[in-house]
């Protein structure tokens, strides 16, 4: 049986781990003329190795002979379900790794998620933000139901800071940056405020 707590306590180090790792600037995103934020190269690694781990759990599962031998048929369907699990996250957290980015242009911010879903919210409409250390998370929020969350593993977040400089309301951006630059300052690192 796997241990809640020390799952959440090796999420929580991976967690700070790609938070602590150099971030590169964005990429020139050429189709919607803006920067795009991806998710760094180490987050894609570990998921990766993570996600052949987990299919090196699932093949032999499903190859090794007599792994359901001798079990009640309700164990034996609650095993296949457990073996479905872990080969759905599997093959889908390579992909959202890949597949999900964020893309800062004049007008706002323009999040493409695994299945090519698009939200996007325009800078005038950002009223508040809310970071979940634990995910990895920072969430922006307007005065509606439209939320965008970015992952503090993506790279280009100095590109973020300065096109929030030039569109954000004063007040929201000195939150933004100093609540950010609190989270990705290193020992030795120098962060940079736009403007």
């Amino acid at each position: 049986m796997v241990d809640v707590g020390l799952t959440q306590v090796i999420v929580r180090r991976l967690n700070r781990y790609y938070r602590s790792r150099p971030r590169a600037r964005g990429v020139v995103d050429h189709y919607h003329r803006g920067v795009r934020m991806n998710y760094a190269v180490s987050y894609r690694t570990g998921t990766c190795l993570m996600s052949l781990f987990l299919l090196g759990i699932g093949v032999g599962t499903y190859f090794l002979p007599g792994v359901f031998a001798g079990h009640a048929p309700i164990m034996v369907y609650v095993l296949k379900i457990a073996w479905v699990g872990i080969i759905v996250v599997a093959l889908l957290a390579p992909l959202q790794a890949l597949r999900t980015y964020v893309v800062i242009d004049d007008e706002g911010l323009l999040k493409s998620d695994l299945w090519g879903r698009q939200t996007r919210l325009a800078w005038k409409d950002i009223a508040r933000m809310q970071i979940k250390l634990n995910d990895n998370e920072v969430i922006f929020y307007n005065d509606g139901k439209t939320k965008l969350t970015m992952s503090l593993c993506h790279n280009g977040w100095q590109d973020f800071l300065e096109s929030a400089a030039k569109h954000l309301n004063p007040g929201l951006f000195a939150q933004i940056a100093i609540t950010l630059v609190g989270i990705k300052k290193r020992p030795g690192e120098e962060i940079r405020f736009p403007g």
